[in-house]
């Protein structure tokens, strides 16, 4: 985080503990807009404290050059993607993901418990 100055070491149980905070302690999905407006408000437990960002900004992911150097200068890139409902059957049976027609995105990913 360059906010902090060094490098964290962040765990992964650190990472599953904010993803089951903000979805309610369900396999739900993210927004990512919501869940970085989150961080930045009350600030996110990793490495045992209390992490916040100062800010964010969404880059244009059709201008090459740009996402380049937002790479390039570990300025931290993420994506976020809405699937057609379709998806998730061939994911778990191993498969490409293709388009069908009238398939629409899932509102939330399917809702399963976290695991204990």
């Amino acid at each position: 985080m360059i906010e902090q100055g060094k490098i964290l070491r962040i765990a992964d149980q650190d990472v599953l503990g904010e993803y089951f905070a903000e979805t309610g302690g369900e396999d739900s999905g993210l927004v990512v807009l919501d869940s970085f407006r989150k961080w930045r408000k009350r600030g996110w437990v990793a490495a045992k404290s209390r992490y916040f960002i100062q800010a964010f900004a969404e880059i244009d992911r059709t201008a090459e050059a740009e996402v380049k150097r937002a790479i390039f200068m570990d300025l931290g890139v993420g994506i976020g993607l809405s699937l057609p409902r379709t998806a998730e059957t061939e994911f778990n049976a191993g498969k490409p993901w293709r388009t069908a027609s009238g398939s629409a995105p899932r509102r939330t990913a399917p809702r399963r418990k976290r695991p204990a």
